[in-house]
């Protein structure tokens, strides 16, 4: 292994060994050193201390409360039912039947935001903001979820915030706001179904992709009488006076700053200064908090930046953030920690902000404050907040935020693997992994598992996990141990590492044509229906490739178009047919199952010029464009005459490759 050859930032990413003076960095973690997750305190408390970590569900001994993922998007309370939305994972806690359920998101879906949805104040639905757009999930009388399979995705671009329109209609209407001005405005029906998906307006769009900016939270209410849109960004504030977000009104940047020179003048002289030495953009805006006497008569909108809590009066549009909003700091903590804020949180009778360095609580409303109390505090950079009411008492929930590392245990320069998951610390680093985090390596980070009863549920049923990746030892002698955990596809060959492992290969495989004994091709008959739902029966019926060898069999045609172009043999298909081609018998190389004269690694063969001329290195040599390459035919190895032009392949080919 290389080591480090100096000690700045490019020489640590280089070398190759863990030094301690990277293992130091892990642990100091740009100052967010703190143990992420969901915890609460309980105000008031007459106990010396009342903060409780909730614990891991891996890890959980005996506890009634848990969650499956520490990074803590969102927090949302319905009288005594809690909805965390996690990275990965919506948890449900039930403080009724003192239970808690976790609910693991389809494959390849990450959740950035949650909004409870109701019809007539009554409660139906939770919407979520995803990389695969809106997702819903019909809430039941008890307050949990529909089952996974039920639930609603929209499938349109990635989406970081949500929030829902204030708009009468007989269908609640979701506004999702992604980067780059993308977004839409859903309609749910009152059975927590998507029925239509709108574009926004071209004037919310254009304003957001100009700057390039990235949404961090959306509200929508009422200013001096007419409803506004108020979209938080890493560039400003951005305000627009709409009902439905698709009309054609121009927004305006209320606050705004950004390095690059997009024509939109600087707004941050209404701002408190940003602390000596922050490098942070004045104008970030992380939260914001419509407050008023009801939810339909908001009078100030707080917001939260890098340099403190702001209030932007909406009666006469004018922002204040001194006097008591400022926490001056103490003597263990700086001002610029506490002032650095992330979430903010009303109960009508306090304003909880959550910050670089924990919470802290003013006495007061959305009128005016009275003083800086002296609650206990939730440690970490909070970037959630939420409260419910236990036994009389006020328990106030926050999410730490993990920054790059969870620190759930602490790095140790001592051990070679300090969360103790099985994956040294080395390889968790240099492949994305985290070294404190003790259940990353139960995780999917990739998708690369088999989705065994093709259902169309999301769920994968046979997990290729982090520590699975980690622990895998080559089949080949040109295979290496140890697949991606980054990559679905560690060598290329179009077969994802979980399919190759387990010889699953349902997805890529055309059961529905066949040759018969006589070597007949035959495709679409009961047969082809029958192999499809047997080989869905069996779940076994293929031997696994190597995952880090794209020939496994070294034939010099890759696994993935073997699988994709391979037919079975018979009248049945029981499992045990023989195979036109496969990964496994190099043998097949040669074999010629259509009878055109073109051996199977010569049909592979013809498939790459096609590819050759279409990247345009048989323009100079042969005058083929690109353009004309794109039309072209594929070499088929299940077809006599690929092209249809009566001639034979292996004529055309003159029986060479």
């Amino acid at each position: 292994m290389s080591p480090d050859v100096s000690r700045t930032p490019t020489a640590l990413k280089l070398g190759e060994q863990l030094s301690n003076l990277e293992e130091y960095l892990i642990y100091e973690d740009d100052g967010n050193n703190v143990m992420s997750g969901l915890k609460s305190v309980i105000y008031d408390s007459h106990e010396e201390s009342s903060l409780y970590q909730y614990p891991i569900t891996f890890g959980a001994q005996g506890e009634p409360y848990s969650v499956l993922n520490h990074d803590v998007r969102e927090i949302e309370v319905v009288d005594k039912i809690v909805y965390i939305t996690t990275k990965y994972v919506l948890t449900i806690f039930d403080y009724d039947s003192t239970s808690s359920v976790d609910i693991w998101m389809p494959q390849g879906v990450e959740l950035f935001d949650s909004e409870l949805v109701y019809e007539d104040d009554e409660l139906y639905a939770i919407a979520f903001a995803s990389s695969i757009g809106l997702g819903v999930a019909r809430i039941q009388l008890d307050g949990f979820t529909d089952s996974l399979s039920t639930w609603d995705w929209s499938s349109t671009e990635s989406i970081n915030s949500i929030a829902t329109l204030q708009v009468s209609s007989s269908n609640s209407h979701i506004i999702g706001l992604g980067g780059n001005g993308s977004g839409n405005v859903f309609e749910i029906s009152s059975s927590g179904l998507i029925e239509i998906t709108h574009s926004i307006g071209e004037g919310i769009s254009n304003s957001l992709s100009l700057v390039n900016a990235s949404v961090n939270d959306i509200e929508h209410g009422l200013m001096d009488g007419d409803l506004t849109l108020f979209v938080a960004t890493d560039v400003g504030l951005m305000i627009v006076k709409t009902d439905s977000a698709r009309d054609t009104s121009t927004p305006e940047w209320r606050v705004f700053f950004s390095d690059e020179d997009f024509g939109i003048d600087v707004s941050i002289n209404e701002l408190r200064l940003l602390s000596s030495g922050s490098v942070a953009n004045p104008a970030e805006i992380r939260d914001l908090m419509l407050d008023g006497p009801s939810a339909s008569n908001p009078q100030v909108l707080w917001f939260g930046t890098p340099s403190g809590l702001h209030q932007l009066k909406l009666v006469d549009n004018v922002i204040i953030h001194s006097g008591l909003l400022e926490n001056p700091g103490t003597d263990k903590i700086p001002s610029r920690e506490l002032n650095d804020v992330h979430s903010i949180y009303s109960t009508g009778q306090e304003i909880i902000i959550g910050s670089n360095h924990g919470t802290w609580a003013l006495s007061g409303d959305y009128t005016n404050v009275y003083q800086i109390l002296q609650e206990e505090t939730i440690p970490g950079s909070i970037v959630e907040l939420a409260t419910i009411s236990i036994d009389g008492n006020m328990t106030v929930f926050g999410a730490s935020s993990p920054g790059k590392y969870s620190n759930l245990e602490l790095i140790d320069p001592g051990s070679n693997d300090s969360d103790s998951d099985g994956i040294p610390d080395g390889w968790e680093l240099g492949n994305g992994l985290d070294p404190t985090d003790p259940w990353d390596g139960l995780l999917d980070f990739d998708f690369d598992g088999v989705d065994l009863d093709q259902s169309g549920d999301g769920i994968i049923e046979r997990l290729w996990t982090n520590i699975d990746e980690y622990r895998y030892e080559a089949r080949t002698p040109e295979g290496y141990n140890s697949t991606n955990p980054q990559v679905g596809d560690t060598d290329g060959d179009g077969l994802s590492d979980g399919e190759e492992y387990f010889g699953f290969f349902y997805e890529n495989s055309n059961l529905w044509c066949h040759y018969s004994i006589q070597m007949e091709y035959i495709c679409d008959d009961s047969a082809g229906q029958s192999a499809n739902a047997t080989y869905l029966a069996f779940s076994n019926v293929d031997y696994g490739t190597d995952p880090t060898n794209h020939d496994s069999d070294g034939d010099g045609m890759p696994d993935g178009w073997e699988i994709e172009n391979r037919r079975w043999v018979g009248s049945t298909f029981t499992g045990g047919n023989n195979w036109s081609l496969d990964p496994n018998r190099a043998e097949d190389a040669t074999w010629d199952a259509d009878q055109d004269g073109l051996v199977n690694l010569c049909e592979y063969k013809w498939s790459l010029i096609r590819m050759q001329a279409m990247d345009g290195l048989l323009l100079e040599s042969h005058g083929e464009s690109p353009s004309a390459a794109s039309n072209w035919s594929t070499s088929d190895p299940n077809n006599v005459d690929s092209d249809v032009d009566s001639l034979p392949d292996g004529g055309e080919a003159v029986y060479a490759c």
